[in-house]
């Protein structure tokens, strides 16, 4: 099955039809929102029998799971994520435990505050749009005010079905969308939309796509008030891929797409702290997307284990969960922010991703290795310059540059490197950086 744009509004159009009759819902009613179901199924479909996906891991037993919300399907996409956690460091462990601490604090004043906040405005900033810690942003609604989880309906799903087998869709997506389509829009869709938190009279809402799809509350309360919905980029590559299915999907799903500094509309990149950071130790790290195989990874291993004894400092490969398990002293599975804000320097293996924003807000050192697509895939002109800022730079070299590169980085010391950065990447610092953040932008 060969994923497009005009396969995804086929079935997108199905589904709606199949849930609209086993509801017995008006047939004008609107049930989605955002384009959430079509990436949903987008999700579903990577994830069936014999669908070769280099991340999405086929889901096994799919008729016990139960989905909440839409995005439980990427729900395990990583074997090693409980492995990883069960292995941290004793300072990790703490770290996490402190920011549970801080969420906790934070959730009950939540409870206490967040309904009269809502009640007095017009713009809603979610916490999948915007560091969650500022005053203005509004946690997981769902998490707070919807605390029933109700089952599968046996006779409902079995309804369901055969409306699904009623508008054509295939044998095999019927039994995985009776098994996997969330009970947010099934069986809890009647509680959901009319409970009293969507009957909130708001006119901008400000989200992820990823946030609304594991945010149900969130969805009713636009749909039931027709809110100006604005996405915010939360990852890397966006504006860099212009056939990426998934940003095309954030894309046409919202009305305000808003880019760090990479599309037609841009905002202040939000989602990493940008003061308060920790002193600059005489570390480096390699960082490595995901689906990397043993064969792909071994040379930075080396590369690695030569800058440690060239430059006599601590140089880390830094893996995706997805990626095989190695043992080997200079890799680990995972990275911490805080680890990522200590390094000297960062290396990055692609421009597609999200760690590298952390860099440019903390104004440190990186590199990114360049790639023949990276021309041919971007989508429009802040992206085109951009790529051109950060070549001009040195910032974005080739993989033959790679290792003078991080000899021209490592002869400084910490706090020198850090200077040096700054004069060097001031352009590219500035096409980021310079950028109205949200609150600002929505008025809030």
């Amino acid at each position: 099955m060969e994923l497009s744009n005009e396969l995804l509004d086929e079935l997108s159009d199905k589904l709606r039809r199949a849930v609209g009759l086993t509801l017995k819902l008006d047939t004008d009613e609107k049930i989605f929102v955002g384009n959430e179901e079509r990436m949903f199924l987008f999700a579903l479909i990577q994830r069936l029998p014999g669908y070769s996906h280099k991340t999405a891991r086929s889901i096994n037993n799919y008729s016990q799971v139960t989905n909440y919300n839409f995005h439980d399907v990427w729900r395990k996409n990583s074997q090693n994520t409980s492995d990883i956690k069960a292995h941290l460091p004793l300072r990790d462990r703490f770290r996490s435990f402190a920011i549970a601490i801080r969420r906790i604090i934070l959730r009950l004043i939540s409870v206490v505050s967040l309904k009269y906040k809502l009640r007095n405005a017009s713009t809603l900033i979610h916490y999948s749009s915007h560091m969650r810690y500022g005053h203005f942003v509004t946690p997981e609604l769902t998490d707070l005010y919807f605390k029933h989880r109700d089952t599968k309906d046996k006779e409902l799903r079995k309804n369901f079905s055969q409306n699904l087998a009623s508008v054509k869709f295939s044998p095999l997506l019927v039994d995985y969308l009776t098994a996997l389509f969330p009970t947010s829009h099934l069986e809890s869709y009647s509680k959901l939309s009319t409970h009293p938190i969507t009957k909130l009279e708001i006119g901008t809402v400000a989200a992820s796509i990823y946030g609304l799809m594991s945010d149900p509350l969130l969805s009713f309360l636009i749909k039931n008030n027709s809110s100006r919905l604005v996405y915010v980029q939360h990852g890397g590559g966006y504006g860099l891929n212009k056939d990426h299915l998934g940003h095309q999907m954030e894309e046409s799903g919202s009305d305000m797409m808003l880019y760090w500094g990479t599309g037609d509309h841009n905002v202040f990149p939000t989602r990493y702290r940008e003061k308060y950071f920790p002193k600059i130790k005489r570390t480096s790290m390699i960082v490595l997307s995901s689906g990397q195989d043993e064969k792909a990874i071994k040379p930075y291993i080396e590369l690695a284990n030569m800058v440690s004894r060239k430059w006599q400092s601590n140089c880390m490969v830094c893996l995706h969960p997805d990626s095989p398990i190695f043992e080997d002293n200079n890799v680990r599975h995972g990275v911490s922010n805080i680890l990522l804000e200590q390094a000297q320097l960062v290396i990055f293996d692609s421009m597609q991703h999200s760690l590298m924003y952390q860099r440019f807000l903390a104004r440190c050192p990186f590199l990114v290795i360049d790639s023949d697509v990276n021309d041919l895939r971007v989508q429009n002109d802040n992206g085109r310059r951009l790529l051109l800022l950060m070549r001009n730079s040195k910032l974005l070299i080739p993989k033959n540059k790679l290792e003078s590169s991080v000899d021209d980085w490592m002869r400084f010391s910490p706090n020198e490197a850090q200077q040096e950065f700054r004069q060097r990447a001031n352009l590219v610092l500035n096409h980021i950086l310079k950028r109205p953040k949200l609150n600002v932008l929505l008025e809030v």
